[in-house]
């Protein structure tokens, strides 16, 4: 007996170590700047210097890159002359987190456009390129989650991968190459992606055509994306800034015109409609063909995303003289 208490003294003592070895490693990369997160990062705070260049009131456009390659802030500047930005980064960033993010730049008498991706409305697992982000360009958000998701974010590694990032972390940052479309420099002065034109597809274009689980799904009033969308629209009611809600870009696809996408696009608009936030535009508008889409489902060429704009701007500018 007493050995076998010894033995299961030691597997715990060891398990202890180790994971005090393990979470040693998850803190060392907080802070630490990673190629991967660059992108995001430098987009970011690109945006943000253009929304604070600004004195008065203006209109930010908020999403992921369906906003950023598919909305076109600077026409909506010209056709209303009401300073606009396209606030749009990353879905892989969450709906809550995006939104919360805008709140950075919003003042009182601006008009935030709302238009998530519809993964921002349901519940998903956090993926790599998020944790990645938080740990290595956001880590007082790491600091300020719960305790749980804190451990959940930090397995989301593999020792392996953290052993490579530390011994990365401390070498020299090598020169950054531009990674077309994906780079700060093809920002143009309203935040909008520049240079991803019809002529320049990429050959691979599976993405484009990956709409699996898009729309196929019931709101729930309980869930943290559509709490956190609740929680925003009161904090800008609060602090005199008006939402406006539409539909993302994205591929029409077959599935789309089912019972349960009908549903939840349904949902989406009682959704707004319950929190006192005008819907612009409708979500079959928001559905174009695949030709007219650059390397993924959200991301629309350069041309499409000028029609588009113009298209949505017929719903938009009546709001914008107010």
């Amino acid at each position: 007996m007493r050995v076998s208490n010894r033995f299961f003294a030691a597997i715990f003592i060891g398990m202890l170590i180790g994971f005090a070895i393990f979470w040693s490693l998850v803190r060392l990369q907080l802070g630490v700047p990673t190629e991967s997160s660059r992108w995001c990062y430098d987009i970011l705070n690109r945006k943000k210097q253009l929304c604070r260049a600004i004195k008065g009131k203006k209109l930010v456009l908020v999403g992921g890159s369906n906003v950023l390659f598919g909305l076109r802030a600077h026409e909506i500047e010209e056709a209303t002359g009401v300073p606009t930005i396209n606030y749009g980064l990353n879905a892989a960033l969450t709906g809550p987190y995006l939104i919360d993010l805008s709140k950075e730049v919003l003042n009182p008498g601006d008009t935030v456009l709302l238009a998530l991706e519809y993964s921002g409305y349901e519940s998903m697992a956090q993926d790599q390129l998020f944790i990645d982000y938080v740990m290595s360009r956001d880590p007082a958000r790491f600091e300020q989650a719960p305790w749980l998701t804190r451990l959940k974010w930090g397995f989301g590694f593999s020792v392996g991968e953290l052993i490579h990032r530390y011994n990365t972390r401390k070498k020299a940052v090598a020169p950054h190459t531009i990674n077309f479309p994906y780079d700060v420099t093809y920002l143009n002065g309203n935040g909008d992606q520049s240079g991803h034109t019809a002529d320049k597809k990429p050959a691979d274009r599976k993405k484009v055509y990956d709409v699996q689980g898009v729309l196929g799904y019931r709101l729930s009033e309980t869930s943290y994306e559509v709490q956190s969308i609740r929680s925003f629209c009161a904090w800008a009611a609060k602090n005199n800034i008006r939402v406006l809600a539409t539909f993302p870009n994205v591929v029409q696809r077959p599935e789309f015109d089912t019972p349960v996408a009908a549903q939840t696009i349904r949902e989406i608009e009682n959704l707004y409609k319950s929190m006192n936030v005008p819907v612009v535009g409708s979500a079959r508008e928001s559905m174009l063909p695949d030709t007219e889409f650059f390397d993924t489902r959200y991301h629309l060429t350069e041309e499409a995303a000028k029609v588009r704009t113009a298209k949505l701007l017929v719903h938009l500018a009546p709001y914008l003289k107010n």
